[in-house]
């Protein structure tokens, strides 16, 4: 079995400085367009189908995912 394509696949270090996000960012609870990722160690992504990267607000008061305010977005490309 042969893949189709090699993909180039980073970890969430190089994305975040392939997104310039700052370190403070860095620490705060992951998302993947709105979905909490329960274990980014494990995350690879290819980078030519992220969109952005961008702090969120939780939306109610009380957050089943995190103590802090805001959540690290990533934001990705629509898919055809």
């Amino acid at each position: 079995m042969e893949l189709k394509q090699q993909l180039q696949l980073a970890r969430l270090t190089e994305l975040y400085k392939a997104f310039n996000v700052p370190e403070k960012q860095q620490k705060l609870t992951l998302a993947i367009n709105g979905a909490h990722v329960k274990d980014p160690a494990l995350l690879l992504a290819d980078l030519r189908q992220v969109q952005k990267v961008e702090t969120a607000a939780f939306e109610t008061a009380v957050s089943r995912w995190s103590f802090d305010a805001h959540y690290l977005n990533i934001i990705t490309k629509p898919q055809n």
